[in-house]
């Protein structure tokens, strides 16, 4: 049995141009949500900076020995080593782990899967073309492959995957006198593996996992099912800021700012360190929505022009040289606003900045203008 398909799908002049003018509806949404995008996510990204200088300002060093009443409500940077209860069990398969603070499973099931190529050929005339080919392979995936949906599925069958990936906090950690609640233990992230030394009913113990099927892990059939476990083990040193509150550990915000300040990280960190990493990682996070905000931007342009280039279909060379046209004013003009949205909602905050995008995006306008209108050559004498 071939392990491809292929499918083939034409759209004449009219339908392309159809779909265009349907596209401008969908532009004009993606720019308004990428103006919404921007703007949230810069302001978001100015209240974490002043929230975390705020908080770095206000934070004082405790033991964690003890909890002062004389502490209660503020900001504190608490180090020493965690603490749990007792084991933490798995409720799905039975598995144990002592002394762990977070236990996740990872359940992979070995199925079909499908993935998919479409090349697309325009023709004089104005019709598109476009063939796909799927592919077909088996192998593990920790994401239920639904067969049904395939464009193929005769022979291709996944049964349901009846286990899924989960994650396991302890109700009774603790770093000294102070209790770890689960919206704390949620900014771990578990990275070292467990190595279980028996294995629940109904599986088998392989390389430190389990496995259940009617296969092996040399040779899996369709439907075995895997499990890995990674742990965040106790025992270790710990370093936490937050609000006192009894005697747990929760988020402290500043009024004024209103960002929550919770922070977790393994190892014996200070105060500054601790804020440090967490601008860091705020500031991935605001450049991935920025990328995606102007990524949309662009996008939504593209398709707001996208009926003057579909009028040129008829001729593949006209439809692309239309095409790279629109393509350039679509990037400079989303590109452009998106900047100037970013610079508004810095202005406040860092005025040089701001400056700078402005003067940024005017420089893309002017570029993309002078691109469009380019001075006729001079006739030869």
């Amino acid at each position: 049995m071939s392990d491809q398909y292929t499918t083939r799908t034409s759209r004449n002049y009219f339908q392309r141009l159809g779909d265009s003018l349907g596209g401008t509806l969908i532009g004009i949404v993606l720019v308004l949500v990428s103006i919404g995008l921007l703007a949230w996510n810069e302001s978001r990204a100015i209240n974490a900076i002043r929230g975390l200088d705020t908080g770095a300002r206000s934070a004082i060093s405790l033991p964690s020995g003890s909890v002062a009443a004389t502490n209660e409500g503020r900001l504190i940077h608490v180090t020493g080593t965690s603490a749990t209860g007792g084991p933490l069990d798995d409720p799905i398969t039975g598995a144990s782990v002592a002394n762990a603070l977070i236990l996740t499973r990872q359940v992979e099931m070995y199925q079909w899967t499908e993935t998919s190529k479409a090349e697309t050929r325009d023709k004089v005339g104005g019709t598109q073309e476009t063939v796909t080919t799927y592919t077909y392979a088996r192998g593990w995936s920790d994401e239920a492959q639904d067969s049904t949906r395939f464009a193929q599925p005769q022979g291709r069958t996944n049964p349901p995957m009846e286990l899924s990936s989960g994650r396991i906090q302890s109700t009774s950690a603790r770093l000294g006198a102070f209790a770890l609640g689960g919206k704390l233990l949620d900014r771990l992230n578990p990275e070292t593996p467990v190595q279980l030394t028996s294995a629940p009913d109904g599986w088998r113990l392989v390389a430190g996992g389990l496995y259940r099927g009617t296969g092996t892990p040399e040779a899996p059939q369709i439907g075995d099912l895997r499990i890995s476990y990674l742990h965040v083990p106790a025992g270790g040193p710990l370093s936490v800021m937050g609000r006192q509150t009894g005697g747990e550990i929760t988020g402290w915000t500043d009024n004024r700012q209103g960002y929550e300040v919770l922070l977790v990280a393994q190892g014996t960190l200070s105060i500054g360190e601790m804020v440090k990493t967490e601008k860091a990682a705020e500031g991935v996070l605001t450049w991935v929505l920025r990328v995606l905000g102007i990524a949309l931007c662009c996008g939504g342009f593209a398709l707001i022009l996208g009926p003057l280039s579909a009028l040129g279909n008829v001729v593949p060379l006209v439809a692309s040289i239309l095409g790279a046209g629109t393509g350039l004013v679509a990037f400079g003009l989303g590109t452009g606003l998106s900047l100037t949205v970013i610079a508004i909602a810095w202005f406040a905050v860092r005025p040089l900045v701001s400056a700078g995008l402005i003067a940024g995006a005017i420089a893309i306008w002017w570029f993309t203008k002078g691109k469009r209108k380019q001075p006729a050559a001079a006739p030869a004498v």
